[in-house]
């Protein structure tokens, strides 16, 4: 009885000997593992973005919290600057100027923040597009 040939000394059959339905299983698994490593470039994409979404976010409602006290502060200077102790009315305005000078500028990096977020992404479309004529050139 012949002992059977170890698989390290076999041939593998030459890319032109693979029927059309080899070549089809396989594309269709390169498709597939294309497009799920698409999806994984997209998500992971879109979680930096809204990492970044959400620190401008904050740094916009913060800057709107300390505006609203400003708005507060400068009521109460108001209220003050009409009664009759001058001095308490001036130094609830300069709080409050104060106050909405730091409100502004936390909104102000917030919104700038914000507008350099892409939430497109470029990376994944640019990807897809190279996988796309890949694909067309593979079909030819």
């Amino acid at each position: 009885m012949a002992e059977p040939e170890p698989l390290y000394h076999r041939e593998e059959p030459a890319r032109e000997q693979e029927s059309i339905g080899d070549l089809a299983r396989e594309l269709v698994s390169d498709v597939g593992d294309l497009i799920r490593s698409e999806f994984q470039l997209a998500r992971a994409e879109i979680r930096s973005d809204a990492a970044a979404m959400s620190q401008g976010a904050a740094l916009v409602a913060a800057g709107g919290l300390i505006a609203f006290l400003g708005v507060v502060y400068l009521l109460l200077a108001a209220v003050f600057a009409l009664g009759t102790i001058m001095s308490l009315g001036l130094a609830a305005l300069v709080v409050g100027v104060i106050v909405l000078v730091v409100g502004a500028v936390l909104a102000w990096v917030g919104v700038g923040r914000l507008r350099s977020v892409n939430p497109l992404p470029e990376q994944t479309i640019e990807t897809a597009r190279e996988d796309a004529e890949w694909l067309r050139n593979r079909m030819r």
